[in-house]
C-alpha cells in the first residue's frame, strides 16, 4: 500500500488523544472505586498483611512512591492497598493522601 492510499484510509477516522485515553482509564478506575495515592504524615508507610495494627508487615512504601488505594475493599481505620511492584495490603488511612483529580 502507497503512502497516500494510507494516509487517505486513516483521514477520515478519528484520533484519540492521550489525554482522552488517559481520561477515559479514570473514569474505569473511579467507577471500580480504584483511586491514586500517596504516603502523607510520614516518610515510610507500612504496609500489613490485615487491616490491622498488630498484623505482618508486608513491605514498607516509601514516601515518593505511588500505589492504588480500593475503597471497595477498605475498612475501618485501614485502606486496601496494591503496590507499583503488585504487593497487596492494608494501610492505615492518616497515612494514606488519596490524589486529587484521580
Amino acid at each position: 500500500m502507497s503512502h497516500n492510499n494510507y494516509n487517505k484510509m486513516f483521514s477520515n477516522k478519528q484520533q484519540i488523544s492521550r489525554n482522552e485515553i488517559v481520561s477515559h482509564e479514570h473514569r474505569i478506575n473511579i467507577q471500580n472505586n480504584i483511586i491514586k495515592a500517596n504516603v502523607q504524615n510520614c516518610d515510610k508507610l507500612r504496609l500489613r498483611k490485615d487491616p490491622s495494627a498488630d498484623a505482618d508487615v508486608l513491605c514498607l512504601i516509601d514516601k515518593s512512591d505511588a500505589f492504588n488505594v480500593y475503597l471497595e475493599n477498605s475498612v475501618d481505620n485501614f485502606y486496601k492497598v496494591v503496590t507499583s511492584d503488585g504487593v497487596e495490603g492494608y494501610c492505615m488511612k492518616e497515612y494514606v493522601k488519596l490524589s486529587e483529580g484521580n
